[in-house]
């Protein structure tokens, strides 16, 4: 992703597995912009791991910019679910948050 004179622009994927056993993924990406103009971004997927292994950097950026300030996803292959939220910035800093969870 984009280094700092862009601001902060990321993604994080973290793998598990499901109550079934299955394997699992989840993203968390933010974008926080060096000029307020267009607006903090948040991006959070789940599902099966091997689609989120063939998942490029450039798909991801692109589902992350075309976002919003918050996200949520739900599989239901999977029973997986995400939740993510980025504030405005206060003094040049943007907080993210995010929830991965299992749905019963």
């Amino acid at each position: 992703m984009r280094g700092s004179n862009f601001g902060s622009e990321a993604a994080v994927i973290y793998s598990g597995t499901n109550a079934a056993m299955n394997p699992c993924a989840w993203i968390l990406g933010w974008y926080a912009p060096a000029d307020s103009t267009d607006g903090n971004k948040v991006y959070v997927f789940c599902g099966p791991k091997d689609l989120v292994d063939s998942m490029t950097d450039d798909q991801i950026r692109m589902s992350l910019e075309s976002g919003s300030d918050s996200s949520n996803a739900t599989n239901a292959s999977t029973k997986t679910n995400a939740a993510g939220t980025i504030n405005d910035k206060i003094s040049n800093m943007a907080t993210v948050g995010a929830n991965f969870g299992l749905i019963p």
